[in-house]
């Protein structure tokens, strides 16, 4: 039986030999070629697509740097807020708990408190990105220190200047991330910094799910390569970063390509068979127009624009825009109201109407999908362009509004999600704000169902409508406002 010593001999160059070993973990072959290159190279930078098993990578090389050498002390961070809480320590915990054989120390049940072994002065501690400062940072103190970097295309500059300092000794830095900036050092790695850094590209087609080398539950398998394929094009940007795991071309970032706005400028007039529907974007400043987009069918009708209003008269000018272009008095059209700022004031005063049906849509909110966006403005960008993919139209007159859609540029967040730039930056770029095209994609949002209702009126409303459909002639008059007492509500509190 070999001694402890032989052991960690046997181990501490070996990280896959440790992970198979004493973790129980069998590496599949890319997996193996980071742990050899974390245990020979002092700065190693990884670039991948999804679910290549970057987790459990990271996991074990922080296991086994700890365990392996004296006094020695793991970095463990991300740019990505949760990733630490919920994917990294829970991962780390498990590989410590499952070990095959105790592995020691003081393990706190969330990443706050790190890892222990307080009687030989080793170490796992993890550190999130934005509560950190380069002195914190810089001030960990060990012979042997490693800094382990998820989603690091992010990472600041000057937090990688301060490890890569604390590093000059004896110390490793390893970056992981999904290549999802075009700048930047973990950029430049790649680039200019070949000589610097030891890179690695991983293609999630090389997951040995994919090539037939073992079966790993998690990692990629050929479906869901085909599914992204099939969703976004293998020519895309997002199959180049989620799959390729190659940098997206910078030029190739726009949401609405001048490819698809000349093929949706090319098409008869789109079909007006549908609902009427608007999308209100109201002016943030006293330059900024307020603009109404309306959308009957898979046709964008003229959209209009005032300025310099209250929120009473924008509210006033609304209702006028919509009697103009309903087809009768009983079509009661929705308006989606962009309600970040001045535009709560004029929901407000649509929300009790009994001609349109207001829903407020927060830009800033979490998305249906956080898998791929960020926030719901960044879905809403995409839902428009999915809008005239699919056979959408919009006034070939139009200038302003053609330049806002082709116009915004995309980037990816740390977890691949697409992030479209800000409207003050494309306010900077355009020399105006574009309140056209947000408001165009109000109008054609939740056409799947994807518009961020969050007022109870709505429901309420639905369920006084759906009643009215079998009530009685006695009933529909009491709903339809002959016999309330004034009180928008009364008639949905009677209802119960």
């Amino acid at each position: 039986m070999p001694s402890p010593t032989e052991l960690l001999n046997r181990w501490r160059n070996e990280p896959a030999l440790f992970a198979e070993e004493v973790l129980g973990v069998r590496p599949w072959s890319r997996q193996r070629d980071i742990f050899s290159a974390v245990a020979r190279h002092t700065r190693v930078a990884t670039r991948s697509g999804h679910k290549v098993g970057k987790t459990n990578t990271i996991a074990c090389l922080a296991l086994w740097w700890v365990c392996t050498r004296p006094r020695s002390r793991v970095v463990l961070s991300s740019t990505v807020g949760e990733q630490l809480k919920n994917i990294l320590w829970p991962e780390l915990t498990r590989l410590h708990r499952d070990a095959r054989a105790p592995l020691g120390g003081k393990l706190s049940a969330d990443y706050h408190g790190g890892l222990w072994f307080p009687e030989s002065d080793r170490g796992v501690v993890a550190m999130k990105v934005e509560d950190s400062k380069p002195e914190a940072f810089a001030g960990i103190s060990s012979p042997h220190v490693l800094y382990l970097l998820d989603e690091a295309s992010g990472f600041p500059d000057s937090l990688l200047e301060a490890a890569w300092g604390n590093t000059a000794s004896n110390g490793t830095i390893a970056a992981f991330s999904n290549p999802t900036r075009t700048s930047g050092w973990f950029f430049d790695a790649f680039n200019d910094g070949r000589g610097i850094w030891h890179t690695i590209h991983i293609d999630s087609r090389e997951s040995p799910n994919c090539t037939g080398e073992m079966d790993v539950p998690g990692l990629a398998r050929p479906e869901w390569v085909a599914e992204t394929a099939r969703a976004f094009g293998e020519d895309s940007p997002t199959f180049a970063v989620r799959v390729k795991g190659d940098f997206p071309k910078a030029g190739d970032c726009v949401v609405v390509s001048l490819g698809l706005m000349q093929t949706v400028l090319g098409r008869p007039p789109g079909s007006t068979d549908g609902a009427l529907r608007f999308g209100l974007d109201v002016g943030r400043t006293g330059d900024d127009p307020s603009v109404l987009c309306p959308v009957r069918g898979r046709r964008t009708l003229p959209l209009t624009e005032v300025r310099g209003r209250e929120g009473d008269e924008v509210a006033g000018w609304v209702l006028n825009q919509v009697r103009d272009l309903r087809q009768s008095e009983r079509e009661r059209p929705e308006v989606r109201i962009d309600v970040i700022g001045v535009g709560a004031s004029v929901y407000d005063h649509l929300k009790h109407s009994r001609e349109v049906r207001a829903i407020p849509v927060n830009v800033s909110t979490s998305p249906r999908d956080g898998e791929k966006y960020l926030r719901t403005r960044d879905e809403l960008w995409f839902e428009g362009a999915a809008w005239l993919r699919e056979g959408g139209t919009i006034p070939a007159d139009d200038r302003e509004l053609q330049g806002d859609l082709t116009a915004a540029r995309y980037s990816f967040d740390g977890r691949g999600r697409y992030v479209v730039e800000s409207k003050d930056e494309m306010k900077r770029r355009l020399k105006r704000s574009p309140n056209r095209g947000d408001a165009f994609n109000l109008a054609v949002c939740g056409v799947g169902g994807s518009a961020s209702y969050e007022d109870a009126d709505d429901l309420l409303g639905d369920i006084a409508r759906a009643f009215s459909a079998s009530a009685s002639p006695h009933d529909r008059a009491e709903l339809d406002g002959e016999r309330d007492d004034g009180d928008p509500f009364s008639i949905t509190r009677r209802r119960g």
